[in-house]
């Protein structure tokens, strides 16, 4: 029997960033925090279960259409694999940052990724599915 739950984040996705050192102390760009702050607070209106044993996550971020795209370019766009909007290890990094303590109790918890994309999209969503490994 395996535990799994597909969770979807209607927010566009964002990478990452590079945390920033200053004299004054160390600081993640405003984007990226309230990205994360966002996700955060979407998974508590959610009430899943969270996770204790091993885990693997699939992910598929939904990316926006560039706004210079026509109307009629956008619809045939609407699916294809994309290649901006940041790296896609970047935008994987910034939702296991965001679900850490949250959807699993430490991220050293995955030990399996499954299927990972990265498209474009009318509608800007992540769609996560965090499925239970078992040991035998």
């Amino acid at each position: 029997m395996k535990l799994e739950q597909h969770l979807v984040f209607n927010i566009p996705p964002k990478p990452a960033s590079r945390p920033r050192v200053t004299r004054f102390g160390t600081y993640y760009s405003k984007t990226y925090t309230n990205y994360k702050k966002d996700m955060q607070q979407l998974i508590d209106k959610m009430r899943i279960d969270k996770y204790y044993g091993l885990i693997r996550v699939s992910m598929k971020f939904y990316m926006p259409i560039p706004k210079a795209v026509s109307k009629k370019k956008r619809l045939e766009m609407d699916g294809l694999y994309c290649d901006v909007g940041g790296d896609i290890d970047n935008l994987q990094k910034a939702v296991y940052d965001a679900l850490n303590t949250i959807a699993w109790s430490d991220d050293k918890q995955i030990v399996s990724i499954g299927k990972i994309d990265k498209v474009y999209s009318v509608n800007p969503r992540t769609e996560i599915t965090v499925e239970e490994i078992f040991m035998r």
